[in-house]
């Protein structure tokens, strides 16, 4: 037997059982029709629903990934600028702002003992 007669063979022994089954009399009736012909429409409703509320949570997400985007890239600049205000440079730039003056003398204390900061 070729290929093409297989097939045709196949596909009229498929239409043949569709045609010789019985369906059971609940499955054929009148209230079962009006039952899947309503389901329809509300899953219908609830597919859009579904794919609605998931795409606007794509869009949140998105724009909430944009803002930490922006929010890193400030935290370097202000991370920059507290380095460049930390320098030694900087610090001796606004030295004459300030209205410090040098200490005189300074003078360590060396205690021979090492005595505990707290006690229990």
């Amino acid at each position: 037997m070729s290929f093409k007669h297989r097939v045709i063979h196949r596909y009229e022994s498929i239409l043949n059982f569709l045609g010789n089954m019985i369906m059971p009399a609940w499955l054929m009736s009148t209230k079962m029709k009006l039952v899947l012909v309503s389901l329809v429409p509300v899953l219908a409703f609830g597919y859009v629903y579904q794919i609605n509320t998931v795409s606007t949570s794509g869009y949140i997400i998105h724009n909430l990934e944009k803002k930490v985007q922006a929010v890193s890239i400030e935290t370097r600049q202000l991370e920059t600028q507290v380095a460049e205000h930390q320098s030694m440079a900087s610090i001796q730039k606004r030295l004459p702002d300030l209205a410090m003056t040098m200490a005189p003398k300074v003078t360590f204390v060396n205690t021979a003992v090492a005595t505990p900061v707290a006690q229990r």
